[in-house]
């Protein structure tokens, strides 16, 4: 009986995540088309950046992991 309870009781907590996760989801959502409307669109150049300094970024930690391991 207890454990079932748990069970349900963890299966609506989850659920309850999940909805909130769409609904910022759609929140976003909404809040990039109002921005585009007005004609606020973001660069291109800077998520090419962020890109790129992510995959240096990995790269470095390889070489840092890959240095002292081996």
């Amino acid at each position: 009986m207890l454990l079932e309870e748990s069970m349900k009781l963890l299966v609506m907590r989850r659920w309850a995540m999940l909805l909130e996760l769409e609904i910022a989801v759609l929140r976003r959502e909404e809040w990039r088309a109002k921005e585009e409307e007005e004609g606020q669109v973001r660069a291109v150049g800077t998520k090419w950046c962020l890109v790129v300094a992510l995959c240096i970024g990995i790269v470095g930690a390889g070489y840092l992991f890959g240095g002292c391991c081996f």
